[in-house]
């Protein structure tokens, strides 16, 4: 667990050097000779790993908490919509629907978070939908709607705190598939385009023949850092379930 926090902390902090303008984040011509242009490239991935993950995130999460809620809250025909816009989601490949979406925005930044976090929302949904049915039928919800509470204040006082723990669990999971998205999307060139990322470097790598050149480095480096990061967090996910 401490050991998971300590390389999760050496990540932060080289994205907030990249991100202080101190490696210079624009590619050129000339930015990928040489090794130390391959670790500036990583330490900017690291930058753009947290920048996508982080929101990638918090949009499912939001996205799929409140949907949840209203449909376990209100139930009918709410209800019954958001089911059927989960499934046929859910019914389609969740990496074939974020590829679509990020091209069709353009791709970028913007649109890799955007389109991860407006197709993973469905499992957070799910699990939100369960607990709150579960929660709404206990003593100290019914008490503070008999007394007439309002239902956000419901949702904020005695709903939310009970799913905190379900809550960053999975915002921890979606930022994992979020990074690992990012990493498929600028490989196939609908991903970030200007700016250095793990997944950029795979495919520059494969564009510029690294294997057939006998250059391993920039595959090997950007491996490593998608690998590590993703064992941190299943570590760190393991450490909270014991």
């Amino acid at each position: 667990m401490k050991f998971s926090r300590l390389v999760a902390g050496l990540y932060i902090a080289v994205a907030l050097v990249a991100a202080s303008g101190a490696i210079p984040v624009e590619i050129n011509s000339d930015f990928y000779r040489g090794n130390s242009s391959v670790w500036q490239s990583a330490a900017h991935g690291a930058k753009v790993a947290l920048i996508i993950g982080s929101i990638a995130a918090s949009t499912a999460l939001l996205i799929g908490s409140v949907l949840g809620f209203i449909s376990a809250w209100y139930g009918g025909l709410i209800a019954t919509i958001i089911l059927w816009m989960a499934t046929s989601i859910a019914a389609i490949p969740g990496i074939l629907l974020v590829l679509i979406l990020s091209y069709g925005m353009g791709g970028g930044i913007s649109a890799v978070f955007f389109s991860v976090g407006l197709v993973s929302w469905v499992g957070v949904y799910r699990l939100v939908h369960a607990e709150v049915l579960n929660l709404r039928s206990q003593g100290h919800v019914e008490s503070a709607s008999s007394l007439g509470a309002s239902v956000p204040s419901i949702a904020i006082r005695h709903i939310l705190p009970c799913l905190k723990p379900i809550l960053a669990t999975q915002f921890v999971l979606h930022f994992m598939y979020a990074v690992k998205a990012e990493t498929v999307l600028s490989f196939l060139g609908v991903g970030v385009h200007q700016q250095a990322s793990w997944g950029r470097m795979l495919a520059d790598a494969w564009a510029f023949g690294d294997l057939s050149n006998g250059n391993y480095t920039r595959i090997i480096v950007a491996s490593l850092c998608l690998a590590g990061l993703m064992l941190t967090l299943q570590s760190h996910i393991y450490g909270r379930q014991k």
